[in-house]
């Protein structure tokens, strides 16, 4: 009898020591239930709004949204947040939740548009209403990707190239310039626009080449061969300088220390028309957060002088 109650003991013994290690006990399972349900409620009901608002293509490209790398870190720092307020931990709660909060900031559409909208150049159409034809226009380098297997594609900001292609087709430009040396070894971008150019129908005797490994380069390049241009180059006429209208603002700044008088012909917008708010707009994403990017990249340079 007194064996038994020794062992009844021990028994009651051991299994104090182990009840506290478990997790009903230790006090993170409930939070971690509450955090997964309260995540999962959010972010489902983010596509739900979305669909009731818009339609069920909306709603499944706010569902891929979600399921994207900027997308899943949103969501596991919502996560995170919920289930450090819940388990009592309130500083890094509230440092999650700012987290989350950059995190949506970082990737918002509202944001970059916000930040794009004053450093893109705005499009005058008295420009182009003008029906003298330029003497030339400067197509900057940057819009030509090319494969692993050397074949050149119009790349994000393409329109460098097409803006390009249809002024001389239409008559407005009497030759371009394609510009650009490549730092890594690959094709030069000037080498590439041409290719591109002459792919579509502009002779080769029309298209010039400059080198420069970026904008200020690029200017400096440009001032020399309109001080001493080749035999055959236009002498009548404007010179227009074509580039993305994020960019234009650094190029004629530039242009403008060299003393060149160039006509901005901006193009490859990035904010376009605003887009109807839906809950699909608060989920972040890649492409604002490129834009953003772009953006600050384009107000550092204005700082720096470059």
């Amino acid at each position: 009898m007194t064996a038994s109650r020794q062992l009844d003991s021990n028994s009651n013994d051991s299994g104090s020591s182990v009840s506290p290690r478990s997790p009903i006990r230790s006090g993170w399972l409930r939070p971690l239930i509450f955090a997964g349900i309260l995540t999962l409620l959010f972010a489902s009901g983010l596509v739900v709004a979305t669909y009731f608002q818009l339609d069920e293509a909306s709603a499944m490209r706010a569902a891929t949204d979600l399921a994207m790398p900027l997308g899943l870190a949103w969501c596991s720092t919502f996560f995170l947040a919920m289930f450090s307020l819940f388990s009592g931990k309130r500083k890094l709660g509230i440092g999650l939740v700012l987290g989350w909060f950059a995190l949506q900031a970082i990737g918002s559409d509202y944001i970059a548009r916000k930040v794009m909208g004053p450093v893109e150049w705005p499009r005058d159409p008295s420009v182009l209403a003008d029906k003298t034809p330029f003497r030339t226009v400067v197509s900057l380098g940057g819009s030509i990707s090319i494969n692993e297997d050397g074949t050149f594609e119009i790349g994000g900001d393409g329109q460098r190239v097409m803006l390009a292609a249809q002024l001389w087709h239409s008559g407005a430009a009497q030759s371009v310039i394609t510009t650009g040396t490549s730092s890594d070894g690959a094709t030069d971008p000037s080498v590439a626009c041409r290719a591109m150019l002459e792919s579509v129908g502009l002779p080769s005797s029309c298209i010039y080449e400059i080198k420069g490994r970026n904008t200020f380069e690029e200017m400096q390049s440009l001032s020399q061969f309109l001080l001493n241009p080749p035999e055959g180059f236009p002498i009548q006429g404007r010179v227009g300088l074509i580039t993305s209208a994020f960019h234009m603002r650094r190029a004629m700044r530039l242009a403008e220390d060299r003393n060149l008088e160039l006509v901005p012909l901006p193009c490859s917008y990035r904010v376009g028309i605003q887009p109807k708010f839906s809950p699909r707009t608060l989920i972040p994403d890649a492409g604002s957060a490129a834009t953003l990017a772009t953006a600050c990249k384009e107000r550092l340079a204005r700082i720096l002088g470059r």
